[in-house]
């Protein structure tokens, strides 16, 4: 897994994945620039962005709670930012 996180860090409460241009084709290119996921398993939440498993070795960064209020995202969810 290409997801760099030290493991004594506090569970965040999402995660954040910015899916790069190159890796979409055509219409999909769309999807690309960053997601942010209102989910704190990391494995659930790169599934649940899309394209998120199509891109493994684009890393997911930790997000607070704080941030995912500031940014929008409701519990469970995921929002394009």
């Amino acid at each position: 897994m290409n997801d760099n996180m030290p493991q004594n860090d506090i569970t965040p409460a999402g995660w954040r994945l910015t899916l790069p241009l190159a890796n979409l084709r055509g219409a999909d290119r769309t999807k690309s620039g960053s997601w942010a996921a209102r989910i704190p398993d990391r494995a659930a939440a790169r599934k649940a962005i899309p394209y998120g498993a199509s891109v493994p070795s684009a890393p997911l960064q930790p997000l607070t709670a704080e941030e995912l209020d500031r940014l929008g995202v409701p519990p469970g969810g995921v929002k394009q930012i």
